[in-house]
């Protein structure tokens, strides 16, 4: 994720994922290793939401597009 948004701190990045995982959209796997790894992945429930946020991105594209065209 910090991959595709490199300009997230890591304090943001953290509790968006915290809040992922309360709303059971992501989960979180602690690997007990040194040093610490953690992996997050999408449950059920997140992978339904991906149609939809698709859509969403989609829409702002569009309308981003539509909006530099005008001005």
């Amino acid at each position: 994720m910090k991959e595709r948004i490199p300009e997230i701190s890591e304090k943001m990045l953290y509790r968006e994922l915290r809040s992922l995982v309360e709303s059971q959209l992501v989960e979180r796997t602690q690997y007990e290793e040194t040093p610490l790894r953690v992996e997050y992945a999408l449950t059920e429930q997140g992978r339904l939401v991906l149609p939809l946020i698709r859509e969403m991105r989609n829409f702002a594209v569009q309308y981003e597009a539509a909006m530099t065209h005008h001005r």
